[in-house]
């Protein structure tokens, strides 16, 4: 990887950033394949809270245990599917959504110009399916990419660039 320190471009927009140290921080250890889109929390959401609500409807001894066990059974299999979790161990909050990195990205106030040449960072820990997708400066002839202008980016404390995987091109 390329020390930020070494490359003057990198740096100008480094220093054009508007993050917090605890934002760079959150970038450096954000995996970006765990990140659920708002539409696809939003129906764990759903479904967490339909469980929950027939469960307690169960614990009150409602007149049809058998429908509601099976619902809450058909339930906590699509949740177990979409979250690695069984239903009654859920935390919404923990859910990592794709929100606070778009949140990030928006305020870091940095934005491409198209002179960078980047290649992206594949790391075992994350996938090669997320729509976002960390680069970083490179000077090799092959896998080398642009980042096209205008498009929303935040720089790590690593000094690797977090942008949209949609957004970089073939150079």
């Amino acid at each position: 990887m390329i020390d930020v320190t070494k490359s003057l471009k990198l740096q100008t927009y480094l220093d054009n950033q508007k993050l917090s140290l605890e934002d760079t921080d959150f970038l450096n250890k954000v995996n970006l394949s765990d990140l659920i889109l708002k539409s696809e929390y939003d129906e764990i959401k759903s479904e967490v809270e339909r469980y929950n609500t027939l469960k307690k409807a169960l614990e009150t001894g409602s007149n049809n245990a058998i429908q509601i066990s099976d619902e809450m059974k058909n339930l906590n299999q699509q949740i177990v599917a979409r979250t690695g979790k069984d239903a009654s161990q859920v935390s919404l909050h923990s859910i990592p959504t794709a929100d606070k990195l778009e949140q990030l990205l928006q305020s870091s106030g940095i934005t491409s110009k198209n002179d960078l040449t980047v290649r992206i960072v594949y790391n075992d820990d994350e996938g090669y399916n997320s729509d976002y997708v960390r680069v970083e400066l490179t000077d090799s002839k092959w896998d080398r990419y642009g980042i096209n202008p205008g498009t929303r980016m935040a720089i790590t404390g690593k000094g690797e660039i977090i942008t949209l995987r949609s957004q970089l091109y073939v150079k």
